[in-house]
């Protein structure tokens, strides 16, 4: 799937809504998570009123030019670049604003049965590997569908998750997008066989808002460091 040692951990780090709309905050946010053991950094690409029904959060869109400087700023740093697409508009900003072919596009679990999207994505980028928390078994059928589970709440309580394994023959997921307070929950899924650990990343916690819920339950340059060395140890356990 990426371009790492095969069995190795991927982890990805969430910058939305986090990044507040500032670009100086983005590529700190990135060169952090390259120091700190990041594989990839994501992003959201939305119109805010199509997709939430205010302009509330304009201030979080990303046009064609930042995604642009995103993806160069990712290259710089070298993590690789992802974001996450929310209807057909998104797909065509995302694939017209992108510098090297994509090789993988998010799905978010509130679009995880929406069979029309990623038929969308499939046809617009056809080689690119779909992310999806929470497909449906609609979506699975389609194929080259990459599945994530997720509980959708922020922050999301240990006792709300009910962590699958990851590592049978038959397993139903094979990554894990988290949005718990802390890494325990991370360091489970890893423990579980999980190849794939997705968690939003703040440069601070306390920047917790209305319109960005996800700050308290993100992990900080700290977190992500304890994830990649503990889960790191934890693959290498026979």
């Amino acid at each position: 799937m990426f371009s790492k040692k095969e069995g190795s951990l991927i982890i990805c780090a969430e910058l939305h809504p986090q990044h507040q709309g500032d670009m100086v905050q983005i590529e700190q946010m990135i060169r952090e998570c390259s120091q700190g053991g990041a594989d990839v950094v994501k992003v959201q690409v939305y119109d805010t009123h199509d997709l939430h029904g205010s302009l509330e959060r304009r201030y979080l869109e990303l046009n064609s030019t930042e995604l642009q400087e995103i993806q160069a700023m990712a290259e710089h740093f070298k993590v690789a670049f992802m974001a996450s697409v929310f209807g057909p508009k998104n797909i065509e900003t995302l694939r017209f604003s992108s510098i090297h072919p994509q090789q993988w596009v998010k799905i978010a679990a509130r679009s995880g049965e929406d069979v029309d999207l990623v038929k969308e994505v499939q046809h617009q980028m056809p080689t690119a590997q779909i992310i999806v928390s929470n497909p449906s078994d609609e979506v699975r059928a389609l194929g080259n569908v990459f599945p994530l589970y997720t509980v959708r709440k922020y922050p999301t309580l240990l006792e709300d998750l009910e962590m699958p394994m990851f590592s049978d023959e038959e397993a139903e997921f094979a990554g894990y997008s988290d949005h718990t307070i802390g890494v325990a929950a991370c360091l489970k899924a890893i423990a579980y066989g999980a190849q794939y650990i997705e968690k939003h990343y703040t440069l601070d916690k306390s920047k917790q808002c209305r319109l960005e819920q996800a700050h308290v339950c993100s992990m900080d340059y700290n977190d992500l460091k304890q994830i990649r060395k503990i889960g790191d140890a934890i693959r290498t356990i026979k």
